[in-house]
């Protein structure tokens, strides 16, 4: 049942606004931030009830509520915009410390009459919390960057309307949590009316609205149309509610967001000599450290000219100083290695060399990472299409497949970005399954278990696909250091790929007979970043093919070798004719005694 409460704020919040109880703004907002969180709350009115600490206690495995959003001196005249502020007040039961970063607020950016119709992520300043015995029960938090907001609420006269979904607070890892409140301002607080002499005239209304939550899970697929390189393609995938969409319709769009970079070098080992030769040496710059390994890693431009286009421990065009990712696949049969695994190593290594990268993953990890988060919306209706391998040449293609049979030439078109999974895609052979749907093989197994789940939940599978990138890997070439040492070319392979870090829905769009409507989503971010997969490898001539050459062989000797081998005979012949002559002119005259004898 939709709630709807009216508060006046408390006399002792509104003095903090005013400068000695006069007519000007006392603190900007940097200011207020540094008023303790009880100052503000003592004696406020929340959901109709006078503020009582004893009403918000301890609870272990309570979750985190926004107790109060406060709208801090919006002023009547453009002078006032400079003091505007906004600030979450957060009830913590579980006593848990809430970091410094990474926290936001999802607040309507965008409306339509009076529905919103996007919603944005600010983030958030940790103010202060309470201590003692309420040590870290409530906390202060100022919304960052609401000069936009400003504009929005100002184009307003009468009232100021913040819709806020959720938050997202950061306990160690970053977790989202609903809010589903929009809180209505009118009036002004004393000093910031038009009559500055006025008392306050401040009040605020809240009412509940709809929210979203999804339990967002990632996964990829690569399309093996190069010799080096795969298009890849990175999906997430989440359960939505069947009463939403018989509600409001079929989901047209998603507003997603994220932060891309992309790997540095990762080194797989097939061997586990190589791999103890290198493990130690995980994260060290060669460039610094007089100690080496005692093997290298190389890949040649060609085997005459003996120059490396790529190194590791060696001298190459591209030389790489520091081992930043070192996997093992020895233990698995297609020497892969899996998201999960790729996620773990990432963290591991970040926990002993930095977190410059959203907080968490070190620099070492990426080639580079983009200047600014993404974010988008993408339409149901926006499809597209993979390309399949092609030189340019159909000759070349054709030579190509007879030694890859797994290139593929025919591109994939008409891809849904926004797909609505069928109980028919998860039916057959995990292989069958993954290339129906775009996914990795190594996830069919928990796709399918959160398919049944979302089923049995009354939910719908939506599949989204939201990005496409290319994902490179080649073999390389390992050899202990030393003269004379024999190389190894099938001990290891590089890779490269891209990652989309804090990924984030925000916003979901239905559509049902023309009408559209937005609902905000409570999701986690997560991190989409794909396990490891090897080069494509030359399959050696099929036997059609062997085939063909033994009956070109034939044709050959039939076509040229035959003549010439019959022209040389012949010659032969007269080389033979000539020289055993006066040996056949012998043997006449011994015949031609032997038969004077006999007559």
């Amino acid at each position: 049942m939709t709630k709807l409460f009216k508060y006046w704020l408390c006399a002792v919040f509104m003095v903090l606004c005013l400068l000695g109880g006069g007519s000007t703004a006392a603190y900007a907002a940097t200011s207020f931030d540094n008023v303790n969180v009880m100052e503000d709350l003592a004696g406020s009115t929340i959901d109709g009830v006078v503020f009582d600490t004893a009403n918000y206690p301890y609870l272990e495995n309570g979750m985190p509520k926004v107790i109060y959003f406060a709208e801090y001196c919006y002023g009547y005249k453009a002078e006032k915009k400079d003091d505007y502020a906004l600030y979450v007040y957060i009830y913590n039961p579980s006593g848990k410390e809430i970091k410094r970063d990474k926290n936001t607020i999802q607040i309507a950016t965008g409306y339509n009459g009076d529905s919103p119709v996007r919603y944005d992520k600010f983030s958030l300043t940790l103010c202060n919390s309470s201590t003692g015995t309420l040590d870290k029960l409530f906390y202060k938090f100022r919304v960052n960057n609401v000069s936009s907001v400003y504009n929005r609420v100002n184009e307003n006269n009468t009232s100021r309307r913040y819709d806020v979904s959720g938050v997202e607070l950061n306990y160690g890892s970053v977790d989202d949590f609903p809010v589903g409140n929009v809180w209505i301002y009118s009036g002004f607080a004393k000093g910031c009316g038009a009559d500055e002499d006025a008392d306050s005239t401040l009040s605020c209304v809240t009412n509940t609205f709809e929210t979203v939550s999804l339990d967002v899970y990632d996964t990829y697929y690569r399309y093996l149309n190069g010799l080096s390189t795969q298009s890849q393609i990175s999906s997430v995938y989440f359960g939505v509610d069947n009463v939403l969409l018989d509600k409001y319709g079929k989901l047209q769009k998603i507003h997603a967001s994220w932060l891309e970079a992309r790997t540095s070098t990762i080194i797989v080992a097939k061997n586990d000599i190589l791999y103890d030769a290198l493990r130690d040496y995980i994260g060290v710059d060669l460039t610094s450290s007089s100690n080496k390994p005692n093997y290298y890693l190389y890949q040649r431009v060609d085997d005459l000219s003996g120059v490396n286009e790529w190194g590791y421990n060696v001298g190459a065009v591209l030389e790489m100083t520091k081992l930043a990712y070192l996997f093992n696949a020895t233990n698995t049969s297609d020497n892969t290695v899996s998201s999960k695994a790729m996620k773990e190593y990432m963290t591991w290594y970040s926990e002993l060399h930095g977190k410059e990268v959203a907080g968490k993953y070190s620099d070492d990890l990426f080639s580079w990472v983009d200047n600014s988060v993404t974010d988008t919306t993408i339409d149901a209706d926006s499809i597209f299409t993979l390309d399949g391998f092609t030189t340019g040449s159909g000759l070349l293609d054709w030579f190509y497949e007879l030694f890859y049979s797994s290139l593929e030439n025919t591109p994939l078109e008409d891809i849904q970005p926004i797909y609505i999974v069928k109980s028919s895609d998860v039916i057959g052979s995990d292989e069958e399954i993954a290339e129906r749907l775009f996914i990795a093989k190594e996830d069919v197994k928990a796709f399918k278990e959160k398919y049944n789940e979302n089923t049995l939940a009354g939910k719908t599978t939506v599949l989204f696909r939201f990005a496409v990138s290319d994902y490179t890997a080649y073999n390389i070439s390992a050899c202990e250091t030393g003269f004379l040492k024999t190389p190894h070319n099938d001990w290891a392979y590089m890779a490269e790929q891209s990652v989309y870090l804090d990924f984030d829905i925000i916003d979901l769009t239905f559509s049902k007979d023309n009408v559209f409507m937005v609902l905000p989503v409570v999701s986690n971010p997560i991190d989409v970043i794909g396990g490891i997969t090897p080069p494509v490898e030359s399959d050696g001539l099929p036997w059609w093919v062997w085939a063909l050459i033994a009956l070109a062989c034939l044709i050959l000797i039939a076509v040229v070798v035959n003549p010439v081998a019959s022209l040389l005979l012949l010659i032969l012949k007269g080389v033979w004719w000539i020289v055993s002559a006066p040996f056949r002119f012998i043997g006449w005259i011994v015949r031609k005694i032997k038969d004077g004898k006999e007559t």
